[in-house]
């Protein structure tokens, strides 16, 4: 289990510098850090139900934590997740703790 995917989506809501992103970065490689703004990860899934239930999975998530990420399904079987923190412009650890956390589900 990922050290980040452990932490709670609480009080995490200062925005991260540059320095900070690259050094969280490293615990979610699969994703991708876009103009220090936001991360995005795209999924794929062998069929259409697959795509729907980890969408599902990923609300319940994102609704337990307070922290709800983008969403967007495209094609039959592919998804794009994206995180960023509009309160603040950015990135929060709240964005690399939520990847952790969607991260754990393909598990």
């Amino acid at each position: 289990m990922d050290k980040l995917a452990t932490l709670s989506c609480s009080e995490q809501n200062e925005k991260l510098n540059r320095e900070e992103l690259l050094k969280l970065e490293e615990h979610i490689p699969q994703w991708n850090v876009i103009e220090l703004q936001k991360l995005e990860r795209d999924f794929e899934f062998e069929n259409f139900q697959k795509a729907i239930d980890f969408i599902n999975e990923i609300a319940q998530i994102a609704n337990y934590e307070n922290h709800h990420p983008e969403i967007k399904l495209h094609g039959w079987n592919k998804i794009k997740v994206t995180l960023t923190t509009h309160k603040v412009s950015g990135l929060t650890k709240n964005d690399f703790i939520l990847a952790a956390k969607i991260n754990e589900l393909e598990d």
